[in-house]
């Protein structure tokens, strides 16, 4: 047998040992049961043990790689599951290939991602890196399993087999251990079993064959059979040549394959290996004959096999291992003989007898346990050496024994330790170690352990011992309980005090209760201790006090119930007797007080409740109150004797000594001030001795509680009752008297005298030197004066630099101070608005901004105009090119229309206006009417509104685009914009209340208002901000070219199968067309799907926060728009939610302004594309479109579903918090302010105007307005007294012509520029007078304030005006004229800005401007228009508005004209490339007619057919005869049907179509075709033009209708004339 076979039958024989064990355990505990198992039964007992191995396997395969990668592993139950992530195979791989699998290269070492969320599919890396490894290795194939086996769970049986198979691989190669056996070893709970087995059960697989591991990899490695053949031949010879040394020689050649060779069994070995030859060579010897027919068969076929004479390969390795084991056992006996420890623990660690649990430390009581096992069995008569399992078993139970000695000796050591450092936390951690095996420790109780080991230790005067610890932790942990108790019930408080483990002393169940009080108390004492709780000696102190305090407490009760008694019955002296009783133990009881000690208590006992007793403490306070009574009486008897003797002898020692020296002492008593205190006790004195006797012995004393004591002045005695023979001194002073009258003595001397002598001597001291103080202040005086002059005049020259900056920064503080008042007070002053009025004058600047500004608008205009007609013409042009191409046309249409662009061209530039510039009256009215009408137009939005929605939807929107777009001047200025938004919201408030029945209708049509505002700010005003947003982001995701979203599985599925053949250059076998549910259950294409969705959900959010951070710079118009259709809506369905009303709105501002531009950003030039490259590929239109569906789905709340999109509904969450996003961003896109507000428009304005607005329309334009005005004259304007009646009469009864209106010669496209002006504009009503005024008066205010001092405007108006003012204001007004006139000469339209009168009060002196402005401002605050409150405070709060409002319009100018350079530049590029579009047109042209030439003149013969003989079309004509000049085809419809031409023939059914005939017949147009159809004799005639058919199919028409009656198939018909009418190659 080979080596691993005999490793592998020992290891069998010992789990054979180990089962039948168990076997004999379950027989005597019971667990087999009489008769046989049924089949149920054993498949049970065949699964549970099928479990229990297979853990065994999985705690084996754990210890290994613990061993091998030096880490510790989860449980072996968890095992699986954290082996799926692959990190710990791929840290095994490292193990036994570092360069395989470097650190570094492992997913997720730390498990960070796994612990987070789970697997994710880069841990299949992990697991591919360990195959890698094991495959480097060299481990044979056949024990791999597949990467799904592991990271899916499918079969991890066959990983932890394969793990068996790399552990026993490897350590054939010698780079890891051998794995251990621990089948019948481990231990497992029945729940781990039973979980186990329920869990093979689900995998429903073959449990692999762990004990084949080693044969299969015998038969798997390759073998050199040859030399092993040599090396097995010499070993034998050696063997027969009884050669010791040869023999060990052979068997160490490598080539042998054996193992586990040992120098120090040489002899051995040869000894083994002879014996072992010998024996099989008597087996073949002496084996059993054959028959004679099988004798003569082998003898011709084969001849004896050399192997059966000699030993294998296998049979060697065996004896090796047999001979190792038995000579390692001797080793281990004569070590035991000579009790040599070294020689003992060469045995014991020999690899030979692979014992486990070897601890060294332990050797010298593995030699006595060895030893005395040894001789017990010589003892039984048994001298054979100790087998390998006898050596285990004593090593692991002195392995226990050894342990628990040595915990114990360490824990005792900690403890000692601990208490000599005091260390509590060390001390409890050494009683809690489980090794120790002390009895249960609690936590709460530290503090109690260490207090009382450390006064066992210290009593003891020496360590302590592991027996008086196990003890002592015994008791405390019973005395902690009883610590624990004391705060429950009394019962439970009784249990423990019971304990036997407490050893307390006395304990009486009655007394239970004052126990529990008096450790309650005692416990509330320690609270501040460090020990908290009760110790030992404590507790056994209070059960003994307690115990004698109540039988004490019982005595003292019966006595304390007989002093009640006494007290009722008023009897002093047997209280007294009662009170000296030594029982109750009363201290300090006196008999001369028997008299207050009855008083007291008696007086206690009566402010109690009637019925209640007093106790034992309240009768012992009484008379301690009582004997405090009485000596502080005496003491203010003997101070009141003493004190009244002084004043009685007048003696002022005396009486100081009294008041000084006496035990209770006076308070306040000062001894300079005694003679005062004499005299106020004296006068004291007297006064009660007209009151009373004097010369009694006895004193009346009242004490503080009222108690009064009598005290005889003669002898000192002192008595609590009066008695007859007792006369009391009514002279003497009282105690209270005394107090009172040396205070108040003390406290008037005091201060007196202080203040006297403080002020004597300050008068004393000024009197002696009041001349030298009159020099000293007078000197003093002067230096500081001085010295301060002269510190200023230094300080000023040295920062003579800083005053003026000083001074400049005060004066700016004071601009700027004044600024900050005209730009926020409500009510600037006057001084304020003189210092900035000078602002409101227009400079030269300002009129050649102005005019700028106007030429650069009237430029643009005409630009955008010229470029919308290119591109609509190049458009047109391109189609028609296209056309050509695909139907092989002529060119003259081409041509032409070529023709018409080029005279379009010539003609911008020289666009003249000769009929209405005409210098006559009828031209300059017609003029005067337009200007009027289309002012009215501007500034009144109802009328285009209603216009529009009266339009068919084809007309109104390229009415929208020429006329309504040039009337505002493409909102160029802020005053355009606010007039066209004001259209723009009145169209769609009209339509919404009119046109839209539900909500829904807005987001499923094309409402007008919303196409025509969406339009606008996507091309126009907002595309800026769109292009200014979105073109970074767009930019970066176009260039990055790993971004690939393609969320369909399918397509997905056919990019990877493609990739897969290109790859591999082999056809693939998979199935090319297949359903999402087909293409998904592919790994690979979940994983893509997985990858693509995740950089799908990642784009949408960087373009949603983007969206939702640009708020702030979304154009106004399309946020005003949005609050407009919000509250349209919300009055319009009242009961809608505010939701359903926010995503109409979110459809609007998103959908249709955003959307589209993020879907193809290249046709919304919101990117910069190079044609040349192609533009967008498939890929990136793909990312952009399916990033633009996520938005739109978030923004309307829609969410995937089931069907194709199920895959996606991963998404829905992402779509619906992002929805909660877009609300808020649409509610808050509509919270903005009125137009009025943010253009800073008001009722002002157009008077206010520097120039008159003006348009450049178009001749066509403008007459057809105005003939749309007339058509739908009685809709737009109901009411016949409205105003554009009035002005469309002014213009006659109908439109003109163009040669009418521009005269002959002029081109219909040709530009007009019109000057807008109200007709009504000198004839206003009160109102608009009131306006003007109001305008004129500011002006001539301004005019007053600068040149007139004061500080409010009536004392400015009051006050004379001087000749210096009246030449200042000229001066001023000439300086305005000057200007005015250079603005005039630049540009005539400025001077209609200001009309003759405005020019007139101008010029007026300055004294009668304040004379008009009193009058004006007299009218004004008349009608209500200004406050004459505060000095018209009102008109300065106007003028100040205006100077803001001037800084505002000038900052915005100065901005419009470099807006509009921009615009401009970018209008000429884009001019550029329609032009070089246009150009290259022209080029293809002229080389299709050259190509068309040289065709002519190759063209010999024709299809057509001759008029005179007619033929049918299968007929060709005759060869020779010449091409007539027109040609017919002729068809029935009946022929015509059957092709499919001729759909149906009203009124003729289709078995009649024979009797019809169709011809068509060319015409001099080429392009032009003449069909004539007959039935009978009637006959009828339609014309057909080519180019008209082709632009139905361009159009999508697929029918038509010839003579009102016949469906015509268009498609065929074209197929038909370009078949038989043009010439085909």
């Amino acid at each position: 047998m080979s080596v691993e076979e005999a490793e592998q039958m020992e290891e069998l024989v010992e789990v054979a040992n180990g089962s039948n064990g168990e076997a004999i355990d379950d027989l005597e505990s019971g667990d087999v049961t009489d008769g046989h198992m049924t089949a149920d039964e054993m498949d049970q007992k065949r699964k549970q043990n099928m479990a229990y191995e297979y853990l065994c396997h999985l705690e084996e395969a754990k210890k290994w790689i613990e061993a091998c990668i030096d880490e510790e592993l989860p449980a072996t139950t968890e095992l699986e599951e954290n082996l799926q992530n692959g990190v710990l195979l791929a840290k095994l791989g490292h193990f036994f290939a570092p360069k395989v699998v470097p650190l570094k290269r492992i997913y997720d070492k730390e498990l960070t991602r796994f612990k987070q969320s789970g697997l994710h599919y880069r841990h299949t890396d992990n697991v591919v890196q360990f195959f890698g490894a094991c495959e480097n290795a060299g481990l044979p194939s056949i024990f791999y399993p597949d990467t799904s086996d592991v990271y899916d769970r499918k079969n991890m049986p066959k990983l932890i087999y394969c793990i068996h198979a790399l552990s026993l691989f490897l350590h054939k190669l010698g780079k890891a251990p051998l794995i251990m056996d621990l089948v019948g070893t481990a231990q497992f709970s029945e729940e781990e079993i039973s979980a186990m087995r329920a869990e093979l059960d689900k995998y429903g697989i073959q449990m692999p064959a762990f004990g084949k591991i080693g044969g299969i990899l015998a038969n798997e490695m390759p073998v050199d059979e040859a030399a092993l053949h040599a090396a097995v031949i010499a070993i034998n010879d050696a063997l027969d040549r009884d050669d010791q040394q040869g023999t060990f020689h052979a068997l160490s050649n490598p080539m042998a394959l054996l193992t586990k060779l040992d120098d120090n069994f040489v002899s051995a070995y040869h000894e083994a290996l002879r014996s072992a030859k010998k024996m099989k060579g008597a087996d073949s010897s002496t084996a059993e004959p054959k028959s004679c027919e099988q004798d003569t068969v082998s003898v011709k076929t084969e001849e004896k096999d050399i192997y059966d004479v000699i030993l294998t390969q296998a049979e060697i390795q065996a004896e090796i291992s047999v001979t190792n084991l038995k000579q390692t056992l001797k080793e281990a006996d004569n070590a035991l003989l000579e009790r040599s420890l070294s020689k003992l623990k060469s045995s014991l660690t020999s690899s030979h007898l692979k014992l486990l649990n070897i601890n060294l430390d332990n050797l010298e009581s593995y030699l006595d346990a060895l030893l005395k096992l040894h001789e017990e069995r010589q003892g039984d008569g048994d001298f054979s050496l100790l087998n390998k399992q006898d050596i285990q078993d004593t090593i692991n139970s002195v392995n226990m024994d050894c342990n628990f000695e040595y915990q114990k000796n360490i824990s005792v050591d900690k403890i000692n330790k601990a208490l000599n450092s005091r260390n509590r936390d060390a001390l409890f951690e050494a009683l809690y170690d489980p090794k120790a095996k002390y009895p249960p420790v609690l936590n709460f109780a530290s503090d109690l352990y260490f207090e009382e080991f450390a006064v066992i230790r210290e009593d003891k005067g020496e360590d302590l011992v592991y027996a008086e610890v196990h003890g002592g932790v015994k008791v405390l942990t019973a005395v902690a309980k009883v610590n624990k108790a004391i705060s429950s019930s009394s019962e439970e408080l009784l249990a423990c005090l019971n304990e036997e483990d407490v050893h307390i002393m006395a304990v009486e169940a009655e007394n239970i209760t004052v126990y529990q009080q008096d450790m309650t108390s005692a416990l509330q004492n320690k609270q501040e201790m460090t020990n908290t709780l009760l110790t030992h000696s404590e507790l056994q102190e209070i059960i003994d006090v307690a115990n004698d305090n109540v039988k004490t407490e019982q005595t003292r009760l019966k006595l304390v119930e007989e002093i009640n008694d006494v007290l009722s019955n008023a009897n002093a002296e047997d209280l007294f007797v009662l009170l000296t009783n030594e029982a109750l133990q009363f201290e300090n009881v006196f008999p001369e007080l028997a008299v207050l000690y009855y008083n007291c208590l008696a007086k206690l006992k009566n402010s109690h409740p009637e019925g209640q007793s007093l106790r034992w403490n309240e009768i012992q306070s009484a008379i301690n109150l009582a004997d405090a009574q009485a000596a502080h009486g005496i003491l203010v008897a003997k101070a009141v004797t003493a004190i009244n003797d002084a004043v009685t002898e007048a003696s002022i020692d005396q009486l100081c000594s009294a008041l000084t020296e006496q035990e209770l002492k006076v308070k306040n008593v000062n001894v300079n001030c005694c003679k005062h205190y004499l005299e106020k006790l004296d006068e004291a004195r007297k006064e009660r001795s007209n009151n009373g006797k004097e010369g009694a012995e006895w004193l009346n004393v009242e004490l503080p509680d009222g108690t009064e004591m009598y005290y005889n002045l003669v002898n000192g005695e002192h008595r609590w009752e009066v008695t007859d023979d007792m006369i009391f001194d009514s002279s003497l002073l009282t105690w209270d008297e005394i107090q009172k009258c040396v205070k108040k003595t003390t406290k008037a001397w005091v201060k007196g005298v202080q203040q006297k002598k403080a002020y004597k001597t300050r008068q004393k001291l000024f009197q002696a030197n009041e001349g030298s103080i009159i020099k000293i202040q007078s000197a003093v005086r002067s230096f500081l004066t001085r010295k301060a002059y002269k510190n200023r005049l230094n300080f000023l020259a040295n920062q003579s630099d800083s005053v003026i900056k000083i001074q400049a920064a005060w004066r700016g503080k004071k601009t700027r101070s004044d600024y900050q008042s005209l730009m926020f007070a409500e009510y600037p002053p006057l001084n304020v608005v003189r210092k900035f009025a000078h602002l409101l004058d227009q400079s030269d600047t300002d009129y050649a901004e102005e005019i700028e500004v106007q030429k650069q608008r009237q430029e643009i205009v005409a630009a955008i105009r010229h470029n919308q007609q290119l591109e609509k013409d190049a458009s047109n042009m391109d189609i028609k090119i296209g056309l050509l191409v695909k139907n092989r046309i002529t060119l003259e249409e081409v041509v032409t229309h070529e023709g018409k662009m080029s005279k379009k061209e010539q003609g911008l530039a020289c666009a003249v206006s000769a009929g209405l510039d005409s210098l006559n009256k009828e031209s300059h009215e017609r003029r005067k009417a337009y200007e009027h009408l289309f002012y009215q137009l501007q500034v009144e939005p109802q009328y285009l509104a209603r216009l529009i929605l009266e339009m068919p939807q084809q007309q109104s929107t390229k009415f929208i685009e020429s006329v309504i777009l040039t009337l505002y001047n493409y909102a160029s200025n802020p005053r355009d914009e606010y007039l066209l938004l004001k259209l723009f919201s009145t169209s769609l408030r009209q339509e919404i209340m009119q046109s839209i029945e539900n909500m829904t209708d807005i987001v499923t049509g094309t409402p007008l208002a919303i196409k025509m505002v969406v339009d606008f700010h996507r091309n126009a005003r907002g595309h800026s901000y769109l292009r200014d947003m979105l073109n970074p982001l767009i930019t970066s995701l176009l260039e990055d070219t790993s971004v690939k979203i393609n969320t369909n599985p399918t397509e997905v599925y056919k990019n990877w199968v493609n990739q897969q053949e290109t790859d591999s250059g082999v056809p693939s076998q998979l199935p090319y067309d297949v359903t999402n549910e087909e293409a998904l259950k592919h790994k690979e294409i979940q994983e893509l799907m997985e990858e693509s969705i995740q950089q799908l959900r990642s784009w949408s959010d960087k373009f949603l926060s983007l969206i939702l951070s640009s708020l702030d710079h979304i154009p106004y118009g399309m946020r005003y728009i949005s609050r407009v259709m919000l509250q349209s809506l919300t009055q319009k369905f009242p009961e809608a939610s505010e939701k359903d009303i926010l995503k109409i709105v979110g459809n609007l501002l998103y959908y249709r302004y955003i959307n589209s531009t993020i879907a193809a950003p290249d046709a919304y030039d919101i990117i910069d594309i190079d044609i040349e490259k192609g533009g967008l590929t498939p890929d990136q239109r793909r990312n952009l479109g399916s990033i633009a569906k996520i938005l739109q789905f978030a923004a309307s709340n829609k969410g995937f579903g089931g069907g194709d999109s199920q895959h996606l509904a991963c998404l829905n969450s992402y779509i619906k918090g992002s929805h909660e996003k877009f609300k808020q961003y649409f509610r808050k896109a509509c919270d903005v302010p009125d137009p009025e507000v943010h253009f800073n428009i008001n009722q002002y304005t157009e008077a206010a105007l520097v120039v008159k607005p003006r348009i450049s329309i178009s001749a066509d334009d403008l007459i057809n307005t105005h003939a749309k005005l007339l058509e739908y004259r009685a809709k737009i304007a109901p009411d016949s007294l409205d105003a554009i009646h009035e002005l469309l009469e002014d213009l006659g009864s109908a439109a003109p012509t163009v040669e009418e209106l521009m005269g002959s010669g002029v081109n219909k496209e040709d530009e007009i520029c019109l000057i807008l002006s109200s007709k009504h504009e000198g004839v206003e009503d009160a109102k608009s007078d009131l306006a003007s005024l109001l305008i004129s008066t500011k002006q001539l205010t301004i005019d007053i304030i600068r040149c007139q001092p004061g500080e409010n405007l009536t004392e400015v108006l009051d006050r004379e005006t001087s000749e210096d003012q009246e030449l200042q204001h000229r001066s001023m007004i000439s300086l305005q004229e000057q200007v005015d006139a250079r603005a005039v000469d630049k540009d005539a339209a400025v001077s209609r800005a200001k009309s003759v009168k405005e020019k007139s009060e101008r010029k007026m002196p300055l004294k009668d401007k304040k004379v008009k402005v009193k009058e004006d401002l007299s009218k004004l605050s008349g009608a209500g228009f200004i406050s004459s409150d505060s000095h018209y405070q009102a008109m300065m709060k106007l003028i100040a508005q205006d100077i803001r409002n001037q800084r505002r319009y000038r900052a915005a100018r100065r901005q419009d004209l470099q807006k509009l350079a921009d615009t401009k530049a970018n209008l000429q590029k884009k001019k550029l490339f329609f032009e070089s579009q246009i150009e290259y047109y022209n080029t293809y042209v002229k080389a299709c007619m050259a190509n068309m030439l040289a065709a002519g003149k190759r063209r010999s013969r024709s299809s057509y057919v001759s008029t005179s003989s007619p033929i049918e079309e299968d007929q060709k004509p005759k060869k020779g005869k010449k091409e007539p000049k027109h040609q017919t085809i002729k068809y029935t419809a009946a022929k015509l049907h059957e092709r499919g031409i001729v759909l149906e023939i009203d009124g003729i059914s289709p078995n009649q179509y024979k009797n019809v005939q169709f011809e068509i017949s060319t015409t001099v147009d080429p392009a032009v075709f003449q069909c004539t159809a007959k039935v009978l004799t009637v006959s009828e005639t339609h014309t057909l033009k080519l180019q008209e058919l082709l632009q139905l199919q361009y159009e999508g028409v697929a029918v038509m209708t010839l003579f009102d009656r016949a469906k015509i198939n268009v498609n065929l018909l074209i197929h038909l004339l370009n078949k038989k009418f043009y010439i085909t190659k």
